[in-house]
Order: structure tokens, then C-alpha cells, then sequence
């Protein structure tokens, strides 16, 4: 696994096999390693150059790149004549363009060529000015691990970028950059908005530890060992010191549950729990929009009254519910805020149907609308109702920046349905 990006002109070392596709050659890496040498920087800085500068071809920013190595901005804004009488293929007028898009944006392009230099993708270092802003070089370099709080952004490429800084192996930088990487893994495959202390251990300890023998600074004599997580004698302080460093930076919270209130703790404690603070805020966020759902006023509704409804409603549509169904349907008619779920088969479909026509006869504004355009196409034309994507109901469109969106319903500008 190679966590930087392949950026033409650089020598990598390529472990794996090679065969054939039937005519065709086919390799397959098991490993890609980056050979360093004078001509590194070289091809990045070309590239870079190609990514931002219209009309530079693959010759003309090699050249620049190694007539003005790292300060090839700094010449093509201040002396763009000149450097177009350097560089065979370069047009005065040519340079002359790139030197205004430079006095344009410079700050932001120097940023880039250095976030570029460090290891990073193009899309990977606009992300990270995107989050850091001017400071995004100096940030990142000074601890490569603040990139975890990137989407995309994984463990192995801040590895990467720290491989010249000789962090110890349990430096609390690097054991909250994996802290952070088993939360957002977690959060991300299972949907979990938080992780217990042991579960967090083992999946900090699996990734720190997956390179096998290494070379440990916190050991007396720097030896190398077999680091076998489960005898090593320093992993404990060194992940309660991370954990606890997290905290401090508000990357993550340590909380848990008495007597139903939720409250900060220590990591010792018993069910303590330990989320990423981003994620946590939202998940309380949501918990109090829901009870203030489930603490709004209603309008009484007994159970007779509404079996009867219910029934009235069903047997128009030729419809035999089972106990579950007419039990979930009664619940709807008489709570503020109901989930229901169920397998495929089990009526949730059905159950809405009814609903609708309920809602309807009551006049009662409702909406409708599923995760995708097939299902809400579905729902549609199970009940007899429009529905829609929940992007479009919200109205989400982009916002012009880059993976940026603006919803177009939101706190104040409600959707109508009550």
C-alpha cells in the first residue's frame, strides 16, 4: 500500500507479480515504495505545475522545476521575462500569464506546492488549505496527523508524510492519529457513533503494531523487538496519554451514562465511551430535535378510535393486516415521533399507504421521501403519493466550493408539513 500519490517522473520500487491478462500484461503490487532521490522534488514541483498553470506541458514544467526548484513561484512572479528566456518551450507571454495568476493567488499556491512537496495528492493538499488555511504547510508539518480530520485522509499517508520527523513509535501525536483513525473507521463502516475503551485498544494496537518488527525508540537500548501488543510495557501510559491529549485539543470526548444523563468521565471509569467530539455534537444535536418531537403536545387519540380507522382505511384497500402492522399503525396515529422498521416483506410500504390516506383525510400536510431516486420512484407508486429524494426535498444543491453543498430547506426556511 502506498499512501502518497504516483505522480509521474519519480522511481518507485514495486513489489508484487507480473503475468499475463490474455495478451495484455497485468501487474499486480502487493507494495509500492517511493525510491528518494534529487529528482523527487523535481517531479512533484512539475506536477504541480501542470495541475495550476494552463498550457504547461510535461517538458516546460520539468524544466522549470529544475532550473528553479523550489522557488520556481517566487522567480516566475517576480522575473517572468527572464525565466522564459531560461526555459526552451516557455513563451514571454506565456510566463507573463503565469506571473499574474501568481500575484493573484500566491499565498495559496504556495501553500499548495508545499503541501505537494510534503506528499501530499493535488486533492489532498486543497483539502487541507481548505481546513487550515494559510498556516496548512507549517500545520501539517508540524504534525502530519491533524490530516485524519480530512474525509479521505487516511493513517498511512500521515505515516508517510511523518517518515523524516523520528517520532518515537509512541508518541501521543501519532497514538491519537490512530486513535482517530480507528473512530472515523468505526464510525464509517458501522455506523456507531462512539467505541468502548477495549474495543478502541484493540483496534489502535492493530494498527500501530501491523508493520511486525520495527525499530522502537522507548525501549532503553532502541532495540528491536517482536512489539508484541499485548507484553509491550509502554503501549498502556502511551494511549492513555494520547486519549487524554485528544481531549485536551477537542479531537474526542470521554463520556458515559448514570442514571440516563449523559456526562464527561475518565477513561478508567466503568462504560466509559469515546467518540469523536465532531460526531458526538451532532448525535447530540439530533437527540435534541427528536425530544422535542416526543415532548410536543397531541391531540388525544384512543386505541378504539383509532382500530377503527385503521380498519376502515384498510379494507378500502383490500388489505388484511397482521397484529404488528394495526399495533405500529395505532402507534402512528396517536405519538409525535415514530420509527418504524422491519425486513423486506414485513409491510413497512403497506403500512405508510394507510398513513397517507389517513393523513389526507385528515388534512394534514404530509411529505414523503426515500434515500434514493429508485425507492422514492417505489413509495410513489405503492401509496399513491409523490414522493421524492431526501436531497431534493431538501432542496441540497452545491455550493460552488468543492464537495460543499447548501440546503435549501433548513431551521429557517422549514419544509411545509406538519
Amino acid at each position: 500500500n502506498f499512501a502518497g500519490s504516483i505522480v509521474p517522473g519519480l522511481n518507485y520500487k514495486i513489489t508484487g507479480n507480473v503475468g499475463l491478462y490474455g495478451k495484455m500484461l497485468q501487474i499486480t503490487a502487493s507494495s509500492i515504495e517511493l525510491v528518494n532521490d534529487e529528482s523527487a522534488d523535481e517531479a512533484v514541483i512539475a506536477s504541480f505545475l501542470r495541475s495550476n498553470f494552463d498550457g504547461i506541458g510535461e517538458k516546460t514544467s520539468l524544466s522549470l522545476a529544475q532550473e528553479f526548484g523550489r522557488e520556481v513561484l517566487e522567480e516566475l512572479y517576480k522575473r517572468p521575462k527572464s525565466s522564459a528566456s531560461l526555459i526552451n518551450g516557455l513563451s514571454e507571454k506565456r510566463a507573463m500569464a503565469m506571473s499574474q495568476k501568481i500575484s493573484e493567488d500566491k499565498a495559496f499556491l504556495d501553500q499548495i506546492l508545499k503541501l505537494r512537496i510534503l506528499g501530499l495528492s493535488e486533492d489532498q493538499a486543497k483539502k487541507a488549505f481548505d481546513m487550515f488555511g494559510l498556516a496548512s504547510s507549517s500545520e501539517v508539518e508540524r504534525n502530519p496527523y491533524l490530516l485524519l480530520r480530512i474525509d479521505g485522509i487516511g493513517f498511512d499517508t500521515c505515516e508517510y508524510i511523518a517518515r523524516d520527523m523520528n517520532l518515537d513509535k509512541f508518541d501521543k501525536i501519532r497514538i491519537l492519529g490512530a486513535v482517530l483513525c480507528v473512530l472515523n473507521e468505526i464510525h464509517y463502516s458501522s455506523g456507531n457513533t462512539y467505541i468502548t475503551v477495549d474495543e478502541l485498544k484493540s483496534g489502535v494496537k492493530e494498527l500501530i503494531f501491523s508493520q511486525g518488527k520495527s525499530n522502537c525508540n522507548s525501549c532503553v537500548n532502541c532495540i528491536t523487538c517482536d512489539l508484541n501488543y499485548d507484553t509491550c510495557e509502554f503501549f498502556e501510559s502511551s494511549f492513555l496519554d494520547a486519549v487524554l491529549y485528544g481531549v485536551e485539543c477537542d479531537d474526542i470526548v470521554v463520556y458515559h451514562f448514570d442514571n440516563d444523563k449523559c456526562s464527561g468521565c475518565g477513561i478508567n471509569d466503568e462504560n466509559a465511551r469515546i467518540a469523536i467530539k465532531r460526531i458526538f455534537k451532532i448525535e447530540a444535536k439530533i437527540k435534541s430535535e427528536v425530544e422535542s418531537f416526543v415532548n410536543a403536545e397531541i391531540a388525544y387519540f384512543d386505541d378504539e378510535k383509532a382500530f377503527e380507522i385503521i380498519k376502515r382505511l384498510s379494507d378500502k384497500k383490500c388489505i388484511e393486516l397482521d397484529k404488528h402492522q394495526i399495533d405500529a399503525l395505532s402507534m402512528c396515529m396517536k405519538e409525535s415521533f415514530c420509527i418504524i422498521t422491519g425486513g423486506p416483506g414485513t409491510g413497512k410500504t403497506t403500512i405508510t399507504g394507510i398513513l397517507a390516506d389517513h393523513f389526507q383525510e385528515k388534512k394534514i400536510d404530509c411529505l414523503f421521501c426515500a434515500p434514493t431516486g429508485r425507492a422514492a420512484k417505489r413509495l410513489s407508486e405503492s401509496i399513491g403519493f409523490d414522493a421524492h429524494t431526501i436531497h431534493r426535498l431538501l432542496e441540497v444543491r452545491p455550493s460552488g466550493e468543492e464537495e460543499g453543498f447548501i440546503f435549501g430547506r433548513n431551521q429557517n426556511n422549514p419544509l411545509e408539513a406538519r
